[in-house]
């Protein structure tokens, strides 16, 4: 409801406005009638009514006093101006004061209630456009972070002309920065970010970078040395002010954020720090060093903090050419598929070794060619043992882990911890074949060997029996069951002997025959040289 004050010391006009204007109709409610210009401009000022409708003529003050002072303290209160004199200073003047109406007397009551609906369409007007730039305002308030934001990345990717509106824009983001000053930029990373989004929800994902932006914005805040933004999932970018670009300070900062990220989820980060520049306008310029400097952790590993101006970037192919590594790298292939058809799981662990100190030689081979090498050395020894065993599940799941794993790794260690992974494998697979028949053979020699215990057989007997030769089997025997095919027949009928000899009352030489030997004499001969006893010493004792 609009307030209304009303002031004039005319009675006939003071009856007409109380009791003939619809006040409430109007949805307007009077507050006061005063008669002098002092009391309407001490009450305007005491309750701030909407509208003011008072006489020009007044005592100590007149109307347009009063519409005067009120314009001076800032109020807004409308103001409808009555008066008997059709005067036009008086009307230029009313004009001056930004009058919303101007009634002359006698008052009619059509002029005067139009008069009122203007005015009341002119307050909710007001009102409303009020509301709506309060509202405009609020937002604009509460989105200046993602405008802020979006200044920056356009700095940062050189879209942003800066003219002479930089240091307006500067001051009101509120960045720590002059124009002209140097700045430095660095850009940080989650290591293995693909890895870990492949294990965690997207809200998880959104909590994880979250937390990254934040230790980022609370050290760089707390050490007051410039400003942070995030351009994108997994790309944290730091801006540093002149008081700041010093490598060691920066290194130090940024070694606080590994600590605590380490702490906080027990993340790994990476980060790349491009060259001092003149000028924050220029910063697109230290961002891109960083960015390319932090590209060669595939090099130098995870965890790692790159400066632009340290590295070298490894040559374009430059040791393609060199005979020397090419060929050596050839016959590691080889020697490596070689080892691993043998089952030889230590010797694919060294020559993996070799094979990545040759690759990763210092200006040797770009990246995209050291992922190909890996690449190809997985497929030709997949190949390998399809071509000698049928399609194994673990060993083609296995590959496509490490197809996968070695196409987006981030890291050549990374790819060749994978590659190794792959290769190691298919190597047990071959080891544990040849075990697996190695162990069955000696389980068929045991068996034989049970079965004929009561005869004199030989090892040309037992090698008939598995159609192997004699020296195969005993060199599988010896490795796996760590002695001789003959000592194992000793054993065995020493073992039966001993219990022929206290179990029953057989004789010396029905147990001798028994156990196949020739005579009871090399029986007894054997029997003590394996117990220390005679045959009859030891039933004497027992």
């Amino acid at each position: 409801m609009i307030k209304v004050l009303l002031a004039d010391d005319d009675y006939i006009v003071k009856d007409v406005l109380l009791s003939m204007i619809p006040w409430k109709e109007l949805d307007m409610e009077v507050i006061g009638f005063v008669e002098n210009g002092q009391q309407a401009l001490d009450l305007c000022l005491l309750h701030k009514p909407e509208l003011l409708v008072t006489d020009i003529r007044m005592p100590l003050l007149n109307g347009l006093e009063v519409a005067l002072y009120l314009r001076e303290y800032g109020l807004k209160t409308k103001v409808i101006l009555i008066s008997g004199i059709q005067d036009f200073d008086y009307a230029r003047t009313a004009l001056d004061v930004q009058a919303s109406g101007y009634l002359l007397k006698p008052i009619r009551m059509k002029e005067v209630i139009a008069t009122l609906k203007k005015v009341i369409e002119t307050i909710e007007l007001e009102t409303n456009r009020a509301a709506y730039l309060d509202k405009i305002q609020t937002r604009l308030n509460e989105n200046l972070p993602l405008a802020r934001a979006t200044f920056l990345y356009n700095l940062l990717h050189g879209t942003f002309d800066a003219g002479d509106k930089l240091s307006e824009k500067l001051e009101y983001f509120l960045l720590p920065f002059h124009p002209e000053e140097t700045v430095v930029a660095a850009v940080g990373v989650i290591d293995n970010y693909g890895t870990i989004a492949g294990s965690r929800t997207e809200s998880e994902m959104q909590m994880l970078n979250f937390t990254v932006r934040d230790i980022m914005e609370q050290s760089i805040n707390n050490y007051q040395a410039g400003v942070s933004i995030t351009t994108q999932d997994n790309e944290f970018v730091l801006i540093f002010h002149k008081e700041y670009c010093n490598i060691d300070k920066i290194t130090e900062l940024l070694e606080g954020i590994f600590v605590l990220a380490k702490e906080l989820d027990n993340l790994s980060l990476s980060f790349g720090i491009g060259l001092p520049v003149d000028g924050i306008h220029s910063v697109s310029s230290s961002y891109y060093g960083a960015l390319k400097a932090l590209d060669y952790k595939f090099y130098v590993g995870s965890q790692s903090i790159i400066q632009i101006d340290d590295i070298t970037a490894p040559g374009n192919f430059r040791s393609i050419m060199n005979e020397d590594s090419s060929l050596r790298l050839q016959t590691l292939q080889k020697e490596l598929l070689r080892r691993i058809k043998l089952g030889d799981t230590a010797g694919v662990g060294c020559l993996m070794d070799e094979y990545y100190l040759v690759l990763t030689q210092p200006e040797a081979f770009s990246k995209e060619y050291i992922r190909g090498q890996f690449f190809e050395l997985i497929i030709h020894a997949y190949r390998e043992s399809c071509e000698t065993e049928s399609e194994l599940p673990e060993i083609s799941s296995r590959y496509n882990i490490a197809t996968r794993a070695v196409l987006k790794a981030e890291t050549v260690s990374d790819i060749r911890m994978h590659t190794q992974k792959m290769l190691s494998s298919i190597a047990q697979h071959f080891s544990n074949k040849y075990t697996n028949r190695h162990l069955m053979l000696t389980e068929q020699i045991k068996s034989y060997i049970e079965q004929h215990l009561s005869e004199n057989i030989t090892l040309n007997d037992i090698a008939q029996a598995v159609y192997m030769s004699a020296n195969y089997i005993c060199a599988v025997f010896k490795k796996e069951c760590g002695q001789t095919i003959h000592e194992y027949m000793q054993e065995l009928k020493m073992l039966e002997a001993k219990k022929l000899l206290g179990d029953t009352k057989m004789k010396v030489f029905e147990i001798s025959e028994s156990l196949g030997y020739e005579t009871p004499h090399y029986f007894s001969y054997a029997f003590k040289r394996y117990t220390g006893k005679t045959p009859y010493q030891f039933r004497k004792k027992i």
